[in-house]
């Protein structure tokens, strides 16, 4: 897993961070990586952005390598291991991590994963 640039924070929050970290399993399996283009960093979210989160709960992702392997793709491939980490953690149920396909059919596609765990 590796970052855009140095712009990119990455105070992510610990489940978050177990999340990316299972999902550039499976890229790697692939043959790619993930890659963060944006963490915690301020500025370019809204201000109630889960990104602004102190840690930070919401990470943008993509894979340039896996030219092969569709958008659409990696999305439903980041909700599976999504679903599937929070199985398996004890503190999280499936749902916790919110996976996001934004700017579908554009050049800035990307996928958002937010930890925001859902009141019992």
């Amino acid at each position: 897993m590796r970052t855009k640039d140095g712009t990119v924070m990455m105070e992510l929050h610990p489940y978050l961070m177990g999340y990316l970290f299972e999902l550039d399993r499976l890229h790697h399996h692939k043959g790619g990586e993930v890659t963060i283009t944006s963490g915690s960093e301020p500025g370019g979210h809204a201000y109630t952005s889960l990104h602004h989160a102190i840690p930070g709960c919401a990470a943008d992702i993509r894979n340039w390598e896996l030219v092969h392997w569709s958008s659409t793709q990696q999305f439903l491939d980041a909700k599976i291991v999504a679903d599937d980490y929070c199985r398996d953690h004890p503190m999280l149920q499936p749902g916790d991590i919110d996976v996001v396909h934004e700017g579908v059919g554009t050049p800035n596609a990307h996928i958002h994963a937010e930890l925001q765990p859902k009141r019992r």
